[in-house]
């Protein structure tokens, strides 16, 4: 849908050019209501510039910055993590894939959001070597685990299950990784 909208918005432009120049071809008048309307157009754009430029202030959870070089510098380039559903979160920023990530990229894309979040679920209440076959069978590469209590990982871990099945290979105040 997003896309849809996108295009709409982007042949809409040529029309909207297109009318402003059938104005500025008139009288005086005319031009000064084509003025007008493209001011009315600009001033518009720049508000919405502004979300650009205050794009920056948006927080990131915690400090993530280690992460991200590690996983950049540490991981294939095509890895798949299972990982919190974060818009901003560190496989992304770091040039990997989540496999789960916010619902409207995967709507977007065509997936199922829906079985994606209950893969996703049993991937991080893991309890028996099987899931850990399904995660394979699902190319996922790394498993990232908040340490810390958080408010948007909803999910129960059982602290145990990982780490007896599956090698720690990086591990902060915030996060653990784990490789399949």
């Amino acid at each position: 849908m997003e896309t849809l909208l996108r295009h709409f918005f982007i042949v809409g432009n040529f029309y909207v050019a297109y009318f402003l120049d059938a104005l500025w071809q008139g009288n005086w008048s005319r031009k000064a209501v084509s003025l007008v309307l493209l001011f009315l157009l600009i001033i518009s754009g720049g508000i919405q510039i502004m979300a650009v430029k205050n794009d920056f202030r948006y927080p990131i959870a915690g400090n993530s910055n280690n992460l991200i070089e590690w996983i950049k510098d540490s991981t294939p380039r095509n890895s798949i993590f299972a990982g919190p559903a974060q818009l901003l979160d560190p496989i992304t920023l770091a040039g990997r894939r989540n496999f789960l990530g916010p619902s409207y990229y995967l709507e977007v894309m065509g997936y199922d959001y829906a079985d994606r979040a209950g893969l996703v679920k049993t991937f991080f209440e893991a309890n028996s070597p099987e899931v850990l076959v399904r995660m394979r069978a699902n190319n996922i590469g790394y498993v990232l685990l908040p340490t810390t209590p958080r408010d948007d990982f909803s999910y129960t871990i059982d602290t145990l299950f990982y780490p007896t099945h599956l090698s720690k290979v990086y591990e902060d105040a915030q996060y653990e990784v784990y490789k399949l």
